[in-house]
């Protein structure tokens, strides 16, 4: 399963069931791991990444000529990745199943929490289609 640096599933990220669909009447099972911020988690995320891209504009007024794009640029930036980041209440950190066409193993990443999720089998290189069960 694939998860980023530091998010690996855990007690906050309760288990949920899946089922992995494929074109004519295929169907497979499997589980993922779904991440819920609450509503201070989000702010804190939000202005983590306003600051990231802050001291990145501030980095850049020492680049000569470029900074006068680079800073509007990573200012603008900032406010609108921080924003992003404040709107997204959870994520997918990813799960596993099997493929419903070859029944090999289907690596979930992780994705944003928009239900029907859509992945390509390693496999066999089949669209499948994973709703919640």
């Amino acid at each position: 399963m694939n998860t980023s640096a530091g998010e690996a599933p855990s007690a906050q990220a309760p288990v949920t069931n899946v089922r992995i669909l494929g074109k004519p009447d295929k169907e497979s099972s499997g589980t993922v791991h779904i991440k819920h911020w609450t509503p201070q988690e989000r702010l804190l995320r939000a202005l983590k990444t306003f600051a990231i891209w802050f001291f990145i504009a501030l980095l850049s007024v020492f680049i000569p000529i470029l900074h006068f794009v680079l800073v509007p640029l990573a200012l603008l930036l900032a406010f609108i990745f921080s924003f992003m980041a404040y709107g997204q209440s959870s994520v997918v950190l990813g799960g596993s199943g099997s493929c419903p066409f070859c029944s090999a193993r289907l690596d979930i990443v992780r994705k944003p929490d928009r239900w029907p999720l859509d992945d390509i089998c390693s496999s066999c290189s089949r669209h499948v289609r994973i709703e919640k069960a």
